[in-house]
């Protein structure tokens, strides 16, 4: 194998150089960006620094029998994400990987899979096909993939095993639609005694939203104006199997809001703290999410409007970089039909479901 490396302004002219002196059928192994020149780090100049490889075909051997041709017509062409910060990512990857590797490669961008949480897959798949005398098969590579989002994800954990179980985060997430459902579930199916306290005085309507559900279900509700209220409310259903705490969604970008919920936030051993958040946010929007809340020490992430997502790869990207682990996946309105326990199995066919190709 011939190992060269490359350095360039931009990853675009580095990849060209590689084509030229490599050809189309090179690997990239390592890539970074570096300082170069000036004094004392000022004046310097960023540059790309590419490590690329390649494998010349073994004399004697016909082209057509090859071990490993790199082009093969059993996975069909995908177009690259038009997100232009990641363009560049998705283009080095494409031209640097064969065909195969390549049709998962972007499979996982189209989906939405993070940068960090997609190059530790290719690294996966680099390994199984450079150890392979045979070209993998199509479902050998798609076993991969899933082993290695499923590695990457932390541990799922269940839900509602606590007395108390609270639910924060953004505004819009569906944090009443869900504690309903988890109430549901327990009342419902466990057979077991719950009651709601809800802290959500600032939205409107969300009160009666949490005491339609309360009727149905027939079970106590209390409104708590403060801190102090909660308490109160927590007092009195002690007696009961769960208590589920609806808290209000704000601007998580308001650090005073934030700096309050922690005052109603229990942290105490018998309570669950569930960080809500929409599948349908942008990874940059989760990230920023996770950062502001992060005081509140999560035990969990419950993922909501799974069903209104054709890219479920931010979220899936999140819980591998924050290392919280998901408890739950709500998949639509349904009161508590559309609600599941996580499981990594179920999170990586999601992120691969075929039928969400759009």
């Amino acid at each position: 194998m011939r190992v060269k490396k490359y350095t360039a302004p931009s990853m675009s002219e580095a990849m060209v150089r590689v084509k030229q002196d490599l050809g189309v059928h090179a690997v990239i192994l390592h890539s970074r960006k570096r300082k170069t020149g000036g004094i004392f780090g000022f004046l310097s100049k960023t540059i790309v620094e590419v490590t690329a490889a390649h494998d010349p075909e073994p004399a004697g051997m016909k082209p057509q029998t090859a071990a490993k041709s790199i082009h093969s017509s059993n996975y069909p062409a995908m177009k690259l994400p038009t997100s232009s910060d990641r363009q560049e990512d998705s283009a080095n990857m494409a031209i640097s990987s064969p065909d195969p590797v390549s049709f998962w490669l972007k499979r996982l961008y189209k989906a939405g899979l993070g940068e960090t949480e997609t190059e530790k897959v290719k690294e996966k798949l680099f390994r199984i096909w450079y150890s392979s005398e045979e070209e993998p098969e199509a479902h050998a590579l798609e076993r991969a993939v899933k082993e290695a989002v499923s590695e990457l994800l932390p541990p799922p954990v269940q839900a509602v095993k606590a007395r108390y179980i609270q639910v924060f985060g953004p505004t819009g997430v569906g944090k009443t639609t869900t504690l309903a459902k988890l109430a549901a579930k327990t009342v419902l199916q466990d057979k077991k005694s719950a009651a709601f306290i809800t802290a959500d005085t600032y939205r409107i309507a969300a009160v009666e939203q949490l005491k339609t559900y309360a009727e149905l279900l027939e079970i106590p509700v209390g409104v708590a104006y403060s801190a102090e209220d909660i308490q109160k409310f927590r007092d009195q259903f002690s007696d009961y199997d769960h208590v589920f705490i609806d808290t209000a969604g704000r601007n998580y970008r308001n650090k005073h809001y934030v700096n309050q919920l922690q005052d109603i936030l229990g942290d105490d051993s018998d309570t669950e703290r569930h960080l809500v958040l929409s599948a349908t946010s942008k990874l940059e929007d989760m990230e920023a999410v996770v950062s502001q809340f992060s005081h509140a020490l999560p035990d969990s992430l419950i993922l909501t409007k799974l069903d209104e997502t054709v890219s479920a790869g931010a979220a899936i990207s999140i819980a591998c970089s924050a290392g919280i682990p998901v408890s739950v996946m709500a998949t639509g309105q349904n009161v508590p039909d559309d609600l599941q326990n996580a499981e990594r199995s179920l999170l990586t066919e999601r992120l691969l479901d075929w039928r969400n190709e759009s």
